[in-house]
């Protein structure tokens, strides 16, 4: 090989770097302004901005199927949550009398307490707000469900296409509580079908988080906004382990008037 041909590789090779260099940013921002174009899609279909940070509570109150632990299946379960960071879950399980309640009175100051019912005694242990990463856990639904809030707005990261033809689907990125989020984009109503709930690279060191995957389907209007009625969830909580799926049929409830001593305090 000459001395020219070497100098002539070199030269094409570090055009090359300084192309490739110079299209990369243009190629994020162009993924990234394609991303947020596609949000606002899925935001619009939901019923628009104003309705979403309207609200200031939702109930959802369904019925949940356990596929790996039937006997745990509650008869109803009710999740209040009171934004931006309040929560009031209960469950009642088949075959007992007594109800599980978890009481969130700050996920930023990691206050909650855990209690049966009728009793209302306080359960002994570790609370749900002292483990890692539990408030991305307890806070999750509210978004997942209703994408933005007035406090809330994940931040857009990237889009991607999979499938060809009529099997396209557009994938919008976002990242919230260092969990990233998938949302699938039905064709038509550009509502997200499925959601897929990964660990964040600022969240790789906890455990609190396996991968989630939701499929929502049956659409209905609630206050203007639509909202899933089917919820199918599978969560891979060890790569060793069969994933743990549940079910759930749900109606929802917004800006609704509470007993508001529901969060006050409770010692043992």
């Amino acid at each position: 090989m000459t001395l020219r041909t070497v100098f002539s590789i070199i030269l094409v090779f570090a055009l090359t770097v300084h192309i490739t260099a110079q299209q990369a940013p243009r190629n994020h921002d162009s993924n990234h302004a394609r991303a947020v174009a596609l949000w606002e899609e899925v935001i619009q279909a939901k019923g628009g901005r104003e309705r979403l940070h309207a609200v200031e509570n939702v109930l959802i109150v369904s019925k949940v199927n356990l596929s790996t632990l039937p006997q745990f299946n509650p008869r109803e379960a009710r999740r209040l949550f009171v934004l931006p960071d309040r929560a009031w879950l209960k469950g009642s399980l088949h075959g007992s009398t007594a109800d599980m309640e978890i009481v969130v009175q700050s996920i930023k100051q990691g206050r909650c307490t855990t209690k049966m019912s009728p009793t209302g005694a306080p359960l002994p242990g570790p609370l749900p707000c002292t483990f890692p990463g539990a408030s991305s856990y307890l806070m999750r639904d509210p978004i997942t469900y209703l994408l933005e809030t007035k406090w809330i707005k994940p931040q857009i990261m990237t889009a991607r296409v999979e499938g060809r033809g009529s099997k396209r689907v557009d994938i919008v990125e976002v990242e919230l509580m260092r969990l990233r989020m998938e949302f699938y984009l039905d064709n038509k109503t550009r509502l997200p079908f499925k959601v897929v709930i990964k660990k964040s690279a600022a969240n790789a060191r906890f455990d609190a988080h396996p991968e989630t995957t939701i499929q929502f389907s049956d659409y209905a209007v609630f206050d203007g906004i639509q909202m899933p009625r089917s919820i199918k969830r599978e969560t891979q909580l060890d790569r060793w382990a069969l994933p743990d799926r549940e079910t759930e049929t749900a109606q929802y409830s917004f800006n609704i008037v509470y007993d508001k001593s529901l969060f006050d305090e409770q010692t043992p």
